[in-house]
């Protein structure tokens, strides 16, 4: 055995906690596992960070408000095969979200914490599930890495904590990849059938999406491989067949329930056509999820490119490398839609983030050595944040009497600054976990602070007693869907002629549109009584009344 080696169990799976080492004429082994009191702590604190003013926030982002406000119709109507919002058939996606909101609203009753609850509860159990399969094949310390790094990031996080479908498809897609390897490491058929379950489960989350990935990925993995008989044996028809008996059920019910219209608008639409073309002004350069993984996951995305340049070390396990091409597969994917979003490269952070523990771990264990510009970058970056956070509310009219709270941010800037000063004096261990630590005190003052008090000052909250006392509450056109999970009522939109009718055999009549499209109402003789700039947009909400 080499110098630094890890030593391999008689499966192949790497036991990367043991490593054997020379120093001077003799073989010294290292015992590197992590105490289960660790990791305790570690989803302690993560945990407290996804659930801790989880209902701060206002429910006022469009998709929250959407989906949140659909679940509670859903419930209403005691239905769980037709989603609609505001008394409208929404095919948008699939009811897995929906079903676990409405769960929540029986619990904790409608709110915005109810709305967002299980998707904290899947990011957590995200967490929890990358930390067992990378401890298993990698060892517990790169999963306590890999953990930290997820942890880490900013954006993983705060994903876990909306009221979006997006939690529940990346910890399903998780899971059937997970499982999926793990039949075709160790032969064990009953995690093949998990890895169908999962993805059965998943595209009732996001649609079809949550099956397609993991097949792509699992044939490259098995072609790589030459595991052609894992493939071409009865139980992939069982397999199959587990696969069906999950999806069809809900998607032959609804499509029967809506005489076709859900599945022709939700295949065609959203999932078709959303791949193909530009949709809501979403474009984007192909590099962008790409780009948005490496932002995503700062401060440690820093080592990936490490990671590459020490390949020949980091890419010895299987499980390092089927992360490598889950992560690699995602972001081509996606970069070949049309339509791009920055929450679509989020399913391949925990792959990155496997990627990146595993190099860092070879690191701690002296068989790479660390460079120090990793470390730089993201430094930079937090001094550079509280500056564009400022500026950002700044010139937001909702926003501006906040700009007081943006020196919160300076303080997890200056400890970084302080960690760089004094990083030479330190071992790695501490480097590594330093960063750790100041990013959860910034994630801290993010989540329970700044981000609620940019929103709390809204035009859904602050017109929301006007449209509350008026008789009847109309839209024209458009009206922000915050509105609906507030009132808890549909707002019909009529056109100019119909609200023309209302407002004069209903005088309190309240008309809620937009200031671009006042000069289509100015024949009506309305008046304006509020009209507010929505938060971080170019459109402003107008209440208009006669």
């Amino acid at each position: 055995m080499h110098p630094n080696e890890s030593i391999t169990s008689k499966k192949g799976q790497a036991l990367s906690d043991v490593y054997v080492q020379k120093k001077g004429g003799s073989i010294l082994i290292r015992d590197n596992r992590t105490r289960p009191i660790v990791y305790l702590i570690a989803f302690a604190l993560l945990g407290s960070l996804l659930f801790a003013g989880l209902g701060s926030p206002p429910v006022y982002m469009l998709d929250e408000a959407r989906n949140a406000q659909c679940a509670r119709e859903m419930m209403q109507n005691r239905t769980l095969i037709v989603p609609t919002f505001n008394g409208k058939l929404r095919t948008d996606k699939p009811p897995l979200h929906y079903y676990f909101m409405m769960l929540a609203y029986k619990l904790f009753g409608v709110s915005s914490f109810s709305a967002r609850f299980f998707s904290a509860v899947f990011g957590l159990l995200t967490l929890i599930v990358v930390s067992l399969f990378t401890s298993k094949y990698l060892g517990s310390q790169t999963a306590l890495l890999t953990t930290m790094i997820l942890g880490s990031s900013t954006h993983f996080l705060f994903e876990f904590r909306l009221a979006v479908p997006d939690s529940y498809f990346i910890f399903f897609t998780l899971s059937s990849l997970f499982s999926g390897f793990i039949y075709l490491k160790d032969n064990k058929k009953r995690f093949l059938y998990a890895a169908a379950f999962f993805a059965g489960i998943g595209s009732l989350a996001k649609g079809p999406v949550a099956i397609v990935l993991p097949v792509i990925v699992l044939l490259i993995f098995v072609a790589y491989n030459k595991k052609w008989k894992a493939v071409f044996n009865w139980h992939i028809l069982g397999a199959f067949c587990l696969l069906l008996a999950v999806v069809l059920p809900w998607y032959i019910s609804v499509h029967y329930a809506t005489n076709g219209e859900w599945t022709k608008r939700f295949f065609l639409d959203h999932n078709l056509e959303r791949y193909s073309t530009v949709l809501e002004g979403h474009g984007g350069f192909v590099l962008l999820p790409l780009l948005m993984c490496i932002v995503g996951l700062l401060p440690f995305s820093t080592f990936f490119v490490e990671a590459f340049r020490q390949r020949k070390v980091v890419f010895r396990n299987d499980a390092t490398l089927f992360a490598l091409t889950t992560f690699l597969v995602i972001v081509v994917f996606f970069s070949l839609s049309a339509t791009k979003l920055p929450n679509y490269a989020i399913p391949a952070y925990p792959f990155a983030a496997i990627v990146i523990g595993s190099y860092l771990s070879k690191a701690l264990n002296g068989r790479i050595t660390l460079p120090k510009y990793p470390l730089l970058i993201p430094g930079v970056i937090f001094c550079i944040i509280p500056i564009g956070v400022y500026f950002l509310l700044k010139h937001e009219a909702q926003t501006q009497e906040i700009t007081r709270f943006t020196w919160l941010l300076t303080i997890p800037a200056a400890m970084f600054l302080f960690l760089l000063v004094v990083m030479k004096r330190l071992p790695v261990t501490t480097r590594l976990y330093g960063v750790a630590s100041i990013c959860l005190v910034f994630n801290v003052f993010v989540f329970l602070i700044v981000y609620p008090k940019a929103f709390h000052n809204n035009p859904v909250s602050n017109t929301l007693p006007i449209v509350k006392n008026a008789s009847t509450v109309v839209a024209y056109r458009h009206s922000n869907a915050g509105y609906n999970f507030y009132l808890d009522k549909p707002i019909r939109r009529l056109d100019a002629q119909e609200i023309d009718s209302l407002c004069k055999t209903e005088p309190g009549t309240v008309v809620i549109t937009t200031a671009e499209l006042l000069q289509e109402l100015n024949q009506l003789s309305l008046r304006t009584i509020a009209i507010e700039h929505d938060n971080f947009e170019r459109r402003e909400t107008v209440l208009l009344s006669r």
